[in-house]
C-alpha cells in the first residue's frame, strides 16, 4: 500500500515522497495550482482573511469617486452654458473616469483608491495580477451587468 511521507531532497528542500508497497520511496510531484481565470480581491498581508466588508466599502469609495467626477463635470458644463448637453458630459466623464481608474490605474498600481485604503489588491486564482485586457474585460462585464439587470427587471 502506498503512503505519503515528507523528507528532504538532495538540495535540502522539504519534499513529499510516496512509499511504494515494496518499501522504496518515489518523489511525489507537487500538485499544479489550478488555473483560475476568476479575479478576486484579497489582502496580501493576511492570507485567507475574510475581506467581504472591506471589499464592499472599497467598491463604494471607488463608485463615489467616479460619480463625483461625473457630477463635477455635469455642474461645470451647466455653469459654462452647456445646459442641454451637461448631463451627457457628466455621464461620459463618470464612465471615462471609472474605465481609466479601474483598468489603467489598477494595472499600473495593482489597486484602486478604494482598495488601497483597505490594503486590498485584485488578483487571479493563481496569485498573479490581472493583465490590462483582463481588467478591461471585467470593466465591460460590470457595465453590462449595471445596464442589463435593471432592463430585465423593468421587463
Amino acid at each position: 500500500m502506498d503512503e505519503t511521507v515528507e523528507g528532504r531532497r538532495g538540495d535540502g528542500a522539504v519534499a513529499r515522497f510516496e512509499r511504494r508497497s515494496d518499501g522504496t520511496l518515489r518523489y511525489a510531484r507537487p500538485e499544479e495550482p489550478k488555473k483560475d481565470d476568476a479575479l478576486w480581491v484579497g489582502s496580501g498581508r493576511h492570507e485567507g482573511e475574510k475581506v467581504g466588508v472591506r471589499v464592499a466599502a472599497a467598491f463604494l469609495i471607488d463608485l463615489a469617486l467616479h460619480a463625483a467626477i461625473g457630477a463635477g463635470v455635469w455642474y461645470a458644463a451647466d455653469q459654462l452654458g452647456h445646459a442641454d448637453q451637461s448631463v451627457l458630459f457628466g455621464v461620459l466623464a463618470g464612465l471615462g473616469s471609472s474605465f481609466v481608474h479601474r483598468t489603467v490605474v489598477q494595472r499600473l498600481t495593482r489597486t484602486t483608491l478604494g482598495k488601497a485604503l483597505f490594503g486590498l489588491r485584485l488578483r487571479k486564482g493563481d496569485r498573479s495580477y490581472p493583465t490590462l485586457w483582463e481588467l478591461v474585460r471585467q470593466w465591460f462585464e460590470g457595465l453590462f451587468a449595471i445596464v442589463a439587470i435593471p432592463l430585465q427587471l423593468l421587463g
